[in-house]
């Protein structure tokens, strides 16, 4: 955060020099409080599933979520834009999400040009999180499909593995989802012609984030990374007859950095589109993994690799939106924390698991935003012989600022 604001600094003093306004802040964000109640299969109610002198956990109660965002823009006499962009997490706990209880959200720094196209460097969204089509984005309410549903979830398999080791449990290529910090990185996307943008970023390790500690404490062989990671997208958009229709194409590459076990690299890639007319919008995606994170050394009769594929829907009528969105994955031995050791203890099948999630909000006022939302959820995990099922329902209200 302290780079950011020092470069923008002295390019608020070289605008100056040129002539140029001062650079304009914004300050924005939300408040979100929400009340929440899951329903579990009874073996998932303790902390560890399936041991009953576990400490049973909390199925219900009243949590918050605070975003506040400075964004800092300005436009030079020789015509292009610059400017950045500050997130803070200002909950009052840790958020599980943040490594190392570090404050910032995200920081990116940009200069766009109508001609050139736009520059982002940061520790922000990568080209294929930004250019994504999916029904990641009909979740009102509480976010859908990816949205705060998941976090009520028991976070532990009936096995003791993770939840996020076993399952997609984000719709997101491997290192865009908001379970990890996002790493440091270096973006650009063309201006748009004739519909079409092509974008563009340049990952060096997806566990280098913030500031020269983070790098400097980061080893190069880590099972749980990758280095070199390049992020693409293709997006196509435009009207016809009234309806607004996009189609997409993002992806990701990078080499696995290995420490105990080799594994293959990264290369996975999502397709979608969305059509909207009058009100309404429809939405869908396709997303393979293939091999990527799995050892490189397989079992012939074992499974290998992730796919996903999502599906939504959104309606708009004055001050009132509903959706309803659906994600249906499947993965094995795809891990982001450990390889297993030996071709005896991987994954016999692809574990699978769903979620249907309908939600509403209504524009009471201005910035003031009450909502609610209903999850339905299940899990199988192929090699326990055991699966978990059940709802969340929540309902809240969001102050945006």
């Amino acid at each position: 955060m302290r780079n950011v604001l020092m470069f923008l600094s002295v390019t608020l003093g070289a605008a100056g020099a040129f002539g140029a306004e001062p650079l304009k802040l914004t300050v924005g964000g939300y408040v979100d409080t929400t009340a929440g109640y899951t329903s579990e299969k009874k073996a998932f109610h303790t902390v560890t599933p399936g041991d009953s002198t576990s400490p049973k956990r909390s199925n219900s109660g009243i949590v918050n979520e605070t975003r506040v965002t400075f964004t800092l823009e300005n436009t030079s006499p020789l015509g292009f834009k610059y400017g950045g962009l500050i997130k803070i997490n200002a909950d009052t706990s840790r958020d599980p999400n943040d490594k190392d209880d570090n404050v910032g959200n995200r920081t990116m720094l940009f200069v766009e040009s109508a001609k050139y196209g736009r520059l982002e460097g940061g520790a922000y969204d990568a080209v294929s999180r930004k250019m994504l089509v999916s029904a990641n984005s009909v979740g009102v309410a509480n976010g859908g499909i990816n949205g705060y549903m998941n976090h009520w979830i028991n976070s532990k398999n009936i096995d003791g593995t993770k939840y996020s080791e076993k399952f997609v449990k984000w719709p997101e290529l491997l290192t865009n989802c908001d379970c990890i910090p996002f790493p440091n990185k270096v973006s650009y996307y063309t201006p748009k012609v004739g519909g079409f943008q092509v974008g563009a970023s340049y990952t060096p390790d997806s566990g280098v984030h913030g500031t020269v500690t983070e790098l400097k404490s980061t080893v190069k062989q880590e099972d749980q990374n990758f280095k070199n990671i390049v992020d693409y997208g293709v997006t196509y958009e435009n009207k016809y007859q009234g309806a607004d229709f996009k189609v997409g194409l993002v992806g990701q590459v990078g080499k696995s950095k290995t420490l105990s076990i080799a594994r293959k690299g990264l290369n996975a890639w999502e397709i979608g589109a969305s059509i909207g007319y009058n009100g309404f919008k429809v939405v869908g995606s396709y997303s393979d993994w293939r091999k990527s994170a799995t050892p490189s050394v397989k079992d012939a009769n074992k499974k290998y690799g992730a796919k996903y594929w999502t599906a939504g829907a959104e309606y708009k009528i004055d001050k009132l939106t509903t959706s309803v969105s659906y994600f249906n994955g499947k993965r094995a031995n795809v891990f982001a924390t450990g390889i297993p050791a030996t071709t005896a203890s991987h994954d016999k099948g692809f574990n699978r698991n769903q979620y249907v999630v309908v939600g509403t909000s209504y524009k009471l006022a201005e910035g003031f935003l009450p909502y609610a939302e209903v999850s339905r959820f299940k899990t199988k995990l192929h090699s326990a012989n055991s699966n978990n099922s059940g709802y969340v329902i929540l309902g809240g209200t969001e102050l945006a600022f």
